[in-house]
């Protein structure tokens, strides 16, 4: 029985407060590029609250962004960060990227 993600919160599992969800989406909604992609990919795998589609029409990580930023967003910037239809970061050495760290350690402040 699958909802279509219409909003920000659809992407987030249920456990997630709608508090925690705005914060992120007041937090994180100027961030593009590498800073988007760590973003994405943190919320995904490191904290595991949110879901998303690779190759779907309504709920994949475009959508996600578009909802974050409340805008139509070109992602070309983001998903050149990762693999082809893939939620792994191109990137090996990504956990010591400033970019990486700087968004997870302001995740880790919005989300407890």
């Amino acid at each position: 029985d699958r909802v279509l993600k219409n909003e920000f919160k659809d992407f987030f599992k249920e456990n997630v407060s709608i508090k925690v969800i705005e914060r992120i989406q007041t937090d994180f909604k100027d961030c593009k590029g590498k800073k988007m992609a760590h973003l994405i990919y943190l919320l995904h795998k490191d904290f595991n609250i949110i879901t998303y589609g690779i190759n779907s029409r309504t709920e994949s990580r475009k959508h996600f962004v578009s909802l974050l930023k409340g805008t139509d967003f070109r992602m070309a910037g983001s998903d050149k960060y990762f693999e082809l239809s893939d939620v792994k970061l191109l990137n090996p050495k990504f956990e010591s990227d400033p970019d990486y760290i700087d968004i997870k350690e302001k995740l880790l402040k919005t989300i407890k």
